[in-house]
């Protein structure tokens, strides 16, 4: 299975979804669609990635040499990359929507109103550095599976080296010119 390991492939089907998720959301605006023929355009559009994944996992698995076997530590490892990868993005979601509900309840809906579009403009800082982490860690999956130790250190410096320039760099508006650059 680590010569399944082919980022790349599934790269593409979720470069597919990033851009048709929101295309057929705006064509689904367009045409006026209601709440749940937009819901269904999301849900078919989900279930194509879904089969663009199964097709690709069919195919990586025909072309295996020999026949495909389980091995438990290889999928320990994988199983361990998934798991560290989802946490990172539920906490991520959830650390995002804590400070909306904090303002509800320590002040009240309208509050809200006035905080939502600064707070979600102040939130593209850590949208950044989400999608560089997540392309570091595909790249430090492959590299550690292959026992490339010093280009992996090589790889996690690089990519702390860009996610403090760009980090700075997207925050430095902020900071500096507040409610004037909002």
């Amino acid at each position: 299975l680590r010569g399944c390991q082919r980022f790349d492939e599934a790269g593409r089907v979720n470069t597919v979804g990033s851009v048709l998720l929101p295309l057929g959301a705006y064509l689904g605006v367009r045409a006026g669609a209601s709440l749940s023929l937009l819901l269904a355009i999301n849900v078919a559009i989900n279930v194509v990635l879904l089969v663009l994944y199964a097709l690709l996992g069919r195919r990586e698995l025909r072309g295996a040499p020999g026949a495909a076997r389980w091995a438990p530590r290889y999928l320990r490892e994988m199983a361990s990359f998934g798991g560290w990868s989802m946490s990172n993005r539920l906490c991520g979601i959830v650390m995002l929507q804590v400070d909306r509900l904090a303002v509800v309840f320590l002040g009240s809906m309208t509050g809200l109103t006035y905080y939502a579009v600064p707070a979600s403009v102040a939130a593209r800082v850590n949208a950044i550095g989400t999608a560089v982490a997540g392309l570091f860690f595909s790249r430090a999956s492959a590299l550690h599976a292959g026992g490339n130790r010093a280009t992996l250190r090589a790889q996690h410096d690089a990519v702390t080296r860009l996610l403090l320039w760009v980090t700075v760099a997207a925050a430095a508006p902020l900071v500096l010119l507040g409610d004037a650059f909002l």
